[in-house]
């Protein structure tokens, strides 16, 4: 069975009360540590390697989530280099019955390394197709990458 790296819908999470912050909705910092996990698996596993977190390029808060919703993560690799993969991630959330809503976007630096931390490559990353190549496209504009 093959993983695609396009699209990859990650991490689903309920909103629990213990998650919100002092204005009753998600906390930023809850959102962003579920993302960066699901992100690092997403990447290792792209891989074959451990990564690292090495930089937050972009995190954009759009709308707010309560108590009940389901957070989901939409991600895509954008690009490599010799030893970094960069992905985007369209981030969800859905209440029970209803259609997903976007909620924020973000885009975040993976640095793959050894158990010891030391650097590896990073496996290049091909386009698969023209819709694939457009999406990168539009998103690397849009994050000014």
């Amino acid at each position: 069975m093959s993983f695609s790296f396009y699209k990859c819908e990650l991490g689903d999470f309920v909103v629990t009360p213990g998650m919100l912050n002092h204005l009753g909705i998600l906390h930023g910092g809850n959102l962003v540590k579920h993302l960066d996990s699901n992100l690092g698996i997403f990447v290792s596993r792209y891989n074959g390697t451990r990564c690292v977190t090495g930089r937050i390029d972009r995190m954009n808060f759009l709308k707010r989530s309560y108590v009940g919703d389901c957070v989901y993560f939409e991600a895509s690799i954008l690009k490599t280099s010799k030893h970094t993969v960069t992905v985007y991630s369209a981030i969800k959330h859905r209440k029970l019955g209803q259609k997903s809503d976007l909620i924020g976007e973000a885009v975040f630096t993976f640095v793959a390394v050894t158990p010891e931390f030391e650097l590896v490559p990073m496996k290049p990353f091909e386009v698969i197709n023209e819709e694939q190549k457009q999406f990168i496209s539009e998103k690397l504009k849009q994050f000014q990458l």
